[in-house]
């Protein structure tokens, strides 16, 4: 663990991660807590959740990641599959590392110690997902948290 590590410079590092997987995607593509598919709710998390990096419940105490959601949004209709295999390709290009894939969900690992995860919650039309993960953060470096940006763009 980096025990210089915050919650401030981990939050920016994910959104810089999440942009960059938007800027290999064609003009329109965005992240949003709003998903493009009436059938999927609204992201209400509007800070990113705090996860400890324990197992159990005998510890009460320690470091945590973070974990930040989105619904992409932007991308045209019959085109899921399509933009799923896009970001695969996105990411192999940046060689960030693979670490679980099936037919529904990709996750890959940065050479810092991010993750992404992709997720089709196979829904049809606006049902793809991004969540970024950074490495486990000091407990005494969680605060302040910043709320999440309503959207992501490449711009």
């Amino acid at each position: 663990m980096d025990a210089s590590l915050t919650a401030q410079r981990a939050q920016q590092r994910i959104y810089e991660l999440m942009t960059d997987t938007v800027r290999g995607l064609p003009a329109g593509i965005a992240l949003s807590k709003t998903p493009d598919s009436p059938v999927l709710g609204k992201d209400t998390n509007l800070y990113p959740l705090t996860i400890p990096c324990w197992e159990g419940n005998t510890q009460t105490e320690g470091p945590h990641y973070l974990s930040v959601g989105y619904w992409i949004i932007g991308v045209p209709p019959g085109a899921t599959r399509d933009y799923f295999d896009r970001i695969k390709r996105v990411w192999q290009d940046r060689n960030w590392k693979p670490v679980n894939s099936t037919q529904w969900v990709l996750a890959v690992k940065t050479e810092d110690g991010y993750g992404l995860q992709l997720q089709d919650a196979d829904k049809g039309d606006g049902s793809l997902s991004l969540t970024g993960m950074s490495p486990c953060i000091p407990q005494s470096a969680l605060e302040p948290i910043d709320p999440d940006p309503a959207e992501i763009k490449a711009g």
